[in-house]
């Protein structure tokens, strides 16, 4: 039978079978190339060779049979058999490896671990390898590079039906784009990376780790264990990664849980501001109420007095029309007395009470507390130009002090147009605060304006933070020549009433709270020095 007649599942069967029929090949073993350090083949391994070579020749019949289907005839029997592994061997691996892998490692170079390429056998230990190789080999040594056994070039043996038999396997087990990537090709010589130079760290071909004097004496290692032992770490670190997504995850559903109980306590907390806010504008209603029923009595009192007015005008004009003149004349003084009472009946009763802030009360905003400051001739102050600031007398509120500055000429660039007003915090916190605040300069009432409208005034409202001795007001508050022609008293003098507050009950408590334990302190140290 001629060689072409076969395939490649038949070549495969018949070395396959070659292979499990016996030899004394030994297991590959890791050569260590570039230190040139490999061990030489131990006596036990010779001896073992010895005692399996009289089995090896009972066995030669046979593969002289399979050779001669390959056309092997002509080739010396040792090469015919040494270099396959054993049935030790074979056992192994192919309880560990597929027969492709097997045949894979039998026709690859021993020493680039490359395809076979004119390929050469040793007679002492019948392993393989290029001849480019192991001739480049052979220039600078004189000894088999796996066996360590005394070699010339002349003692190699040709196997070039190894190199078709390896040349179809390859074919065989060839994937496109994964062995005829660039990245699996050096550089330097355009061979595949067989090796790792673990010295250097890099990928290296089996030319750079055999003969060149840049990886000399380094530490190498076979490129596909390398390889697989750190993707068995990378999947190692993977698996990590897939542990600590599935503990965050544990971790954010925590969250979840925390938000929802947080949303929770917002509904609870929102439906309690509700039930608040009812019973609060229900108290608020009964407040107003009260107020409310008395304005609207005064008012309707004040309509029905109105419309008897009116109508008696009419009355009295009607009857002096049609009244003879003898007859008016005799009732003419006690008509006019009798209208006298009714017009001179006092308008005090029907006066306004006029709506303050304090007439309701907030159950969520604590009233202001108030200030006031009298600035006697401010007339003269002004004419003669003497006073520079005026303050009032402190006002306490839960150990804050507080005090209005006036500039009585104004301040900055308003002086001498514009009055001035600033409020100070003169001892407060130690953390800023908001306070709301209110400077309002009143107008005084004169005995010839009416009690019906109340006098006006001119009123500033404004919320700022606070430091203790900062002051926050009003540079441009009203113009002098207003202050001197409407806002003087009897006795030229002018009064502002000021006001603050916190803007929330929170806020006063806490100021309270803080106040009485400064008072507690100020006491236990008293009773110390008593």
């Amino acid at each position: 039978m001629s060689r072409s007649a076969f395939s490649l599942n038949s070549i495969e069967e018949q070395v396959t079978r070659l292979a499990t029929q016996g030899g004394n090949q030994e297991e590959d073993e890791l050569i260590d190339v570039p230190t040139r350090q490999v061990p030489r083949v131990s006596r036990q391994r010779g001896n073992l060779n010895r005692l399996n070579s009289s089995w090896n020749e009972s066995r030669s019949s046979n593969l002289e049979e399979i050779s001669d289907g390959f056309g092997l005839s002509n080739v010396p029997s040792v090469v015919r058999y040494a270099s396959f592994p054993s049935n030790l061997e074979t056992e192994r691996r192919q309880s560990t490896e597929n027969p492709s892998s097997v045949l894979d490692e039998i026709f690859r170079c021993f020493i680039c671990f490359g395809r076979l390429e004119n390929p050469r056998l040793c007679p002492c230990c019948g392993k393989m390898c290029c001849l480019s190789c192991i001739r480049r080999w052979l220039a600078q040594h004189n000894e088999c590079p796996h066996c360590r056994s005394l070699l010339s070039f002349e003692r190699l043996v040709s196997c070039r039906f190894v190199e078709e038999i390896a040349g179809e396997l390859e074919r065989f087990q060839f994937r496109p784009g994964v062995d005829s990537r660039r990245e699996m090709i050096c550089q330097k010589h355009e061979l595949e990376l067989k090796y790792f130079d673990i010295t250097c760290n890099l990928c290296i071909c089996a030319e750079c780790a055999m003969f060149t004097e840049e990886h000399r004496l380094h530490k190498f290692d076979k490129l596909d264990s390398v390889y697989s032992k750190r993707a068995e770490r990378i999947r190692t670190e993977s698996d990590g990664l897939k542990s600590r997504a599935e503990n965050l995850r544990k971790i954010v559903d925590k969250f979840e849980s925390e938000i929802q109980k947080l949303n929770s306590v917002r509904e609870q907390r929102m439906e309690e501001l509700f039930d608040v806010f009812e019973q609060f504008k229900t108290r608020i209603d009964k407040q107003i109420s009260v107020k409310m029923t008395s304005l609207v009595n005064k008012k309707n009192a004040l309509e029905e007095e109105i419309y008897l007015l009116e109508s008696m005008y009419q009355e009295v004009e009607r009857q002096l029309n049609r009244t003879p003149k003898p007859i008016l004349i005799s009732k003419a003084e006690e008509l006019a007395a009798a209208l006298s009472e009714v017009h001179r009946r006092p308008v005090e009763q029907f006066s306004i009470s006029t709506v303050d802030d304090s007439d309701v009360v907030s159950e969520v905003v604590p009233p202001f507390m108030k200030g006031i400051l009298k600035i006697e001739n401010y007339a003269n102050i002004v004419h003669s130009k003497s006073a520079e600031v005026i303050l009032s007398q402190p006002l306490t509120m839960n150990g804050l002090v507080w005090r209005l500055k006036v500039y009585p000429l104004g301040n900055g660039d308003a002086r001498g147009t514009f009055l001035s007003v600033f409020l100070e915090l003169v001892s407060g916190p130690i953390e800023p605060a908001k306070y709301d605040y209110k400077v309002e300069l009143v107008k005084p009432s004169s005995t010839g304006e009416s009690l019906v409208t109340p006098p006006s005034s001119v009123c500033r409202v404004f919320t700022s933070i606070f430091e203790e001795g900062e002051c926050w007001g009003y540079n441009r508050f009203c113009k002098i020549e207003t202050v001197l022609q409407g806002f003087l008293d009897e006795q030229g003098g002018i009064t502002f009433e000021f006001f603050v507050r916190p803007p929330t009950y929170y806020q006063l408590c806490a100021e309270q709270q803080r106040y009485i334990r400064k008072l507690e302190e100020k006491r236990y140290d008293y009773s110390w020095t008593t």
